[in-house]
């Protein structure tokens, strides 16, 4: 029986699913799917965080691929861990918000597990210890040392933390010679020592494997299974580990699809000595130094042999601008924010220098000097230098002014991917900023679709009816195509097929999208067009199953991603794949004979607009935008700062107000010191001869107040007295004032309800009046008994006619007409009038119901009658008594206060109102005068009482007050010089707070006055920057000042080619005499240093014509041959630049104007002028044109296959337009 393996665990980690490189990306998770069914024993699988790629909101397709590459895993194993990283979570500092939560669901358990806390657990036998991503590492660290030491020593921790000094990038390549230079470490907070109680910490760089023991404390770095930016460059030996958790031995698996990013030598490419398969799918970087035009030939050969991108040379920053870089920028937001403020200039970057060669040193600081051959690309950073130089600034300012512009255009670049709050203003000022490098190591190259068409199928579309497929590779082959026919019969369709395909939209004018179905079949409209790199992209209309869908597919798999709910948003994503949008489209692939010959007679905004789109200017918008931003924020500053000074001002203002207070207030004190003092002098010279005359003094008004005082005494007694006897009468009358007042209260609430059962009386006597009853009238009665009679008699008559008729039918013949005639009208008389009978009954009946209805109502007004009447006499009675009652009212008070009825009677008929009112007044004035008699004898015997208390005083003796007085003055000198200490004290302290706050006002001020300079600096890049123009030629913008130096690219390529279509004409030599460049072929003898001879001039820097050319003057022929070298060459520079790599060219009628010589040195030199492609699509009408290309001879080599070219022929029949191709 063979041995049961050991279970073993697979880790893995950072496999970031994203978009880009996601071909690539789901081969590596198919490969890890394929390796856990291929490796027995694995019981486990765990991966140590960044599932996924960005914080940002995950695209569906990426999302989905995550899942399906976790659920494959859960079908080959038992068990899946999922450590959370940085990248999985949706915001900072959120732990529990992130897209893998689905993976917390209870059913997945213990299946597929998702740790976004610190944990402990045992997996198969072996403790683990679980640390998820964390900001502050010190989380992580503490849960480490919390663990006990025995238990540590056999506990195993998958971690996603930053380490110091772990390797961040291992290769630093320059792209001038290819020479790698040594690693660069990342410094952190975090040492690996923490972990050095644990059997195994797998997260970071470790020594080799080997026993449990010797592992004890190692740290084990898993890194990402494939290649991500270009920091992994060289970096080859990526995969997943292999653990076995009861030994902890483990091995490494390479990846077959890690190598992403890769390098090349511009040599071997343009020797064509590049192995296809080796650049096929990867992202390449060109080593050396090419020139501009090598780069652009290298770069097309690239992108031919099927590479996703070719990066763009940049400047080799220091060793010091790479170390930094790569250390924080390569790691993204995986730096935590503890770890964020550690400074390079540390000890660590000493040890960083000192473990670089001195050779690699040199070669490294060596790439930063300015390169001598001309850049690849126009970049504006170059020519900043020479622009500042040449304006008439301060040689003190110009060294600043060209590191602010710099800086400013190199961080716009950076603030796409790192936001726009990123840059600062005042880390811009940074000396020790370098923007350089800044993404230079993390950020990919943009990936090129290389658009080389393979086929395509039309169906229903305009003018073709049945299916047409057009096999470019077989049937058309690499070369010239020259579509023909006649008018109307469907040439352009083919080229707005390959258009309307790709973006929906149609070239011709006027033609809308509902058009381009098929007028005859009005249904089931269908473009299919393949491309050599395996992507298709099919566009429906009006179709039956498909609607008006939009399919792209790769390798015959649909691709969902691109489909969104709004065609819009679906466009959207197809450009962002095709790497181009309409209006670059046919602009740059499509040449029509309105683009080509509308380019110099458009505007000159409209001129400038087109060549700095061209050239790649249009980051300069970014720069001004950044500027603005910054120049917004210095504002800010300034005004925050300004805000300060009035706030330092207003304090000072304060402060010297109470400075000055103070000392108004301390001489004030000085002063009533010195009166104090000369007080006490002059106190103790006279007291003893002041003594007794001052006792004399002060004793005889004491005497004369006594007096005064005692005969007033006597007054105020005599008349305290009678004021006394005044109030005691007083209250004597109010008595009886009171009981009169009883009285008359009663009295009056008895004649108020007199009075209003008299008035209710008087109402109900009123109401009686009104309800008496009307006597019936006689003579109606009389009528109505007569009418009834008469009724009763009429009915009899009517009743006898009625028998008196019956018995006379029946003796009558009814044969005779005249009988029946008259029987007829017998019954008409007896039919009126028994229906006059009946109403006069009606009648009869209405006039009783009256009579009855009225006899009724006086029926109930004699009940009311005898209502009102009782209530009438209850009134009565009622007024009876209240009247008793209001004469027995004196006796009524007399017995509640218990006093003779008579006396009460007595004072009625005394008193009166206005007895009334003068006694309550005579009361109130004894009252007071009483109260102010009494105050005054108080006062009086107060006064007699300090008098004779200052007698005592003044009889004990004038020692005794003149040392109590010499006290008082030395207390209140005493107090005088305690005043005047602490104010001289608080005048100290205002006077230092006031030193403080006018040096922070000048720290203020200086620091206000340098960001006035800075803001100047900045206003200078900012109106440099931006797209306003200058009213005076002699200042141009930075704008305008690159924009000539641009032209000189523009003018090499248009002169080449106006070259070759006046094919050695007079004009070409006089034009290109000298100074022919090309960009056609990529010989050596064409590339040509900065020695050389000055390029050509075809536009001058007002972007017309140049004037020695004398373009007015030129026939029609000529001047089209100028239009066509300018837009041919805005076209190629375009291409060049453009992430899109059109392998093929459309040309609708854009020859057809020149005259048969331009045409035919169009078709001899047709394949040179459009080397870059595959085959080209020429709508014409001018049989010369192809003419010209059959009587073209063969290439100067012998090989004819540059001069090959097909015809396609176009012709309308009754089933729509068909094509008929043939070779020449």
């Amino acid at each position: 029986m063979a041995p049961i393996p050991h279970p073993r665990w697979l880790l893995l980690s950072d496999i970031h699913f994203r978009l880009r490189d996601f071909e690539r990306t789901r081969q590596t998770a198919e490969w890890i799917v394929s390796l856990t069914r291929q490796t027995p024993g694995i019981s486990r699988v765990v991966v140590c965080g960044d599932v996924l790629t960005s914080r940002s909101m995950q695209p569906t397709a990426v999302l989905s691929a995550a899942y399906r590459f976790l659920s494959d895993l859960s079908q080959s194993v038992p068990h899946i861990n999922v450590i959370l990283g940085n990248h999985d979570l949706a915001y900072r500092r959120d732990y529990g918000t992130t897209a893998l939560e689905a993976l917390n669901m209870q059913r997945l358990r213990p299946f597929i597990s998702l740790h976004d806390e610190v944990g402990r657990y045992t997996w198969d036998g072996r403790r683990v210890l679980v640390l998820p991503f964390r900001e502050d590492q010190t989380e992580l660290t503490s849960a480490v040392a919390d663990v006990d030491p025995d238990e540590a020593t056999h506990t195993v921790a998958f971690a996603h933390l930053a380490i110091n000094r772990a390797v961040t990038q291992r290769h630093v390549v320059r792209t001038d010679g290819g020479d790698m230079g040594h690693s660069v470490r990342y410094q952190g907070l975090t040492g690996p020592d923490h972990f050095s109680t644990l059997a195994r910490l797998s997260n970071q760089h470790a020594p080799p494997a080997g026993l449990e023991n010797s592992l004890k404390g190692s740290v084990t770095y898993l890194g990402a299974p494939l290649q991500l930016t270009w920091a992994d460059l060289c970096d080859e030996d990526r995969g997943v580990v292999l653990l076995n958790p009861a030994t902890l031995e483990h091995e490494l698996v390479v990846n077959p699809h890690a190598v992403g990013y890769i390098t090349v030598q511009a040599s071997e490419v343009l020797g064509d000595h590049i192995d296809a398969s080796a650049v096929q799918g990867k992202h390449v970087m060109i080593l050396g130094k090419p020139t501009q035009f090598q780069y652009w030939t290298l770069r097309d050969k690239l992108l031919s042999l099927g590479a996703q991108s070719v990066r763009e040379p940049r400047p080799t920053p220091t060793l010091r601008d790479v170390s930094i870089a790569s250390a924080y920028s390569s790691l993204g937001a995986s730096v935590p924010a503890s770890d964020r403020d550690v400074a390079f200039r540390s000890a660590e970057s000493s040890d960083l220098l000192a473990e670089t060669s001195g050779s690699a040193t040199d070669e490294l600081i060596a790439s930063s000097e300015p390169d001598d051959l001309q850049s690849v690309e126009i970049d504006p950073v170059e020519y900043v230098r020479d622009y500042v130089r040449s304006l008439p600034t301060e040689s003190m300012y110009e060294e600043k002014t060209i590191q602010l512009g710099q800086k400013l255009i190199l961080a716009s670049e950076s603030t796409d991917s790192l936001g726009d709050d990123a840059v600062s203003y005042k880390t811009l000022l940074d000396p020790t900023y370098s923007s350089a490098t800044q993404g230079d190591f993390s950020t990919p190259t943009k990936q090129v679709f290389v658009a080389k068409p393979r086929s395509i199928v039309i169906s229903n579309f305009l003018g073709i009816q049945e299916e047409c497929t057009i096999d470019f590779d077989g049937d058309l082959g690499r070369g010239l195509t020259f579509v023909v026919g006649r008018n109307g019969s469907g040439k352009s369709t083919l080229i707005e097929a390959i258009v309307w395909c790709q973006f929906g939209r149609c070239i011709r004018k006027g033609l809308s999208v509902a058009d381009v179905v098929n007028d005859i079949t009005g249904k089931d409209c269908v473009v299919s067009l393949s491309f050599s790199n395996g992507y298709t992209i099919t566009r429906y209309r009006k179709h039956k199953t498909h609607g008006n869908r939009v399919i792209v597919s790769l390798h015959g798999v649909d691709q969902p991603q691109f489909e969104h709910s709004e065609a819009r948003s679906t466009q959207a994503a197809i450009d962002e794949l095709l790497g181009i949008d309409y209006e670059k489209f046919v602009k740059t692939v499509v040449l029509e004979q309105e683009s080509a010959a509308s380019f110099l007679s458009s505007t000159p905004a409209q001129r400038h607009e087109l060549i700095e789109s061209t050239l790649r200017l249009s980051r300069l918008d970014k720069s001004a935008s950044l500027s603005r931003r910054l120049l917004r924020d210095i504002d800010d500053d300034i005004n925050a700062l300004r805000s300060k000074v009035n706030t330092f001002e207003q304090t000072i203002s304060l402060i010297n107000d109470r400075i000055s207070n103070r000392e108004r207030e301390l001489k004030r004190l000085r002063t009533e010191e010195k009166e104090a003092r000369k007080a006490i002098d002059l106190l103790r010279a006279g007291f003893g001869q002041n003594q007794a005359s001052d006792r004399d003094l002060k004793c005889d008004p004491f005497e004369e107040d006594l007096n005064k005082s005692s005969k007033r005494l006597e007054e105020l007694e005599s008349e305290i007295k009678e004021s006394q006897q005044a109030v005691e009468q007083a209250k004597s009358v109010m008595e009886e004032v009171e009981i009169w007042e009883d009285v008359a209260t009663l009295q009056s609430v008895l004649d108020q309800s007199i009075h209003e059962i008299k008035r209710r009386c008087q109402a109900l006597r009123d109401n009686l009046w009104r309800l008496k009853p009307a006597p019936p009238d006689p003579i109606m009665m009389e009528y109505i008994h007569t009418f009834e009679s008469a009724l009763q008699s009429l009915a009899q008559t009517v009743s006898w006619l009625q028998l008196h008729v019956l018995n006379t039918i029946k003796y009558l013949s009814l044969s005779s007409p005249l009988n029946r005639m008259v029987l007829h009208f017998i019954r008409i008389g007896l039919t009126s009038l028994e229906r006059t009978s009946n109403n006069l009954n009606s009648l009869l009946g209405q006039a009783t119901s009256s009579i009855f209805k009225r006899q009724q109502h006086v029926g109930a007004t004699e009940t009311r009658i005898e209502e009102i009447q009782k209530e009438l006499a209850e009134g009565e009675s009622n007024i009876t008594r209240l009247i008793k009652e209001r004469d027995e009212a004196h006796a009524r008070v007399a017995l509640n206060r218990g006093l003779n009825e008579q006396y009460v009677r007595s004072l009625s008929n005394k008193l009166s109102d206005i007895n009334v009112r003068d006694a309550r007044q005579q009361l109130t004035f004894s009252l007071k005068y009483l109260s102010k008699v009494l105050q005054e004898q108080g006062v009086l015997h107060k006064l007699q009482d300090k008098y004779q208390a200052e007698r005592v005083e003044v009889s004990e003796g004038a020692t005794r007050r003149e040392a109590t007085k010499r006290e008082t003055f030395l207390q209140n000198l005493a107090k005088k010089e305690q005043e005047i200490a602490t104010y001289e004290k608080l005048l100290e302290e205002e006077t230092q707070i006031l030193d403080e706050q006018r040096s922070s006002r000048a720290v203020i001020e200086a620091e206000m006055e340098s960001l006035m300079s800075t803001r100047e600096l900045f206003a200078f890049w900012e109106g440099s920057l931006s797209r306003r123009h200058t009213k005076s030629p002699a200042t141009s913008t930075f704008r305008s000042y690159v924009l000539e130096k641009s032209l000189q690219q523009i003018n090499a390529v248009a002169s080449d080619i106006l070259l070759l279509l006046y094919e050695n004409t007079r004009h070409a030599r006089e034009l290109t005499k000298g100074m022919l460049r090309t960009i056609i072929a990529a010989d050596s003898e064409f590339d040509q240093g900065p020695g050389s001879v000055s390029t050509p001039v075809l536009l001058d820097p007002t972007l017309g014509v140049t004037k020695t050319l004398s373009y007015a003057k030129r026939s029609s022929g000529e001047r089209r041959r100028i239009d066509l070298a300018v837009f041919f060459a805005l076209v190629q520079i375009a291409q060049a630049h453009s992430t899109h790599r059109a392998r093929y060219m459309l040309v609708d009628e854009v020859f057809d104007r020149l005259d048969a010589a331009g045409q035919a040195a169009i078709a001899r030199q047709c394949s040179k002028l459009m080397a870059r492609t595959d085959f080209q699509l020429v709508v014409t009408h001018s049989e010369s044109l192809t003419g010209s290309a059959r009587g073209a001879p063969d290439g100067e080599d012998g090989d004819d296959a540059e001069s090959r070219f097909s015809v396609l022929s176009a012709s309308m029949t009754k089933n729509g337009t068909k094509f008929s191709h043939s070779i020449a």
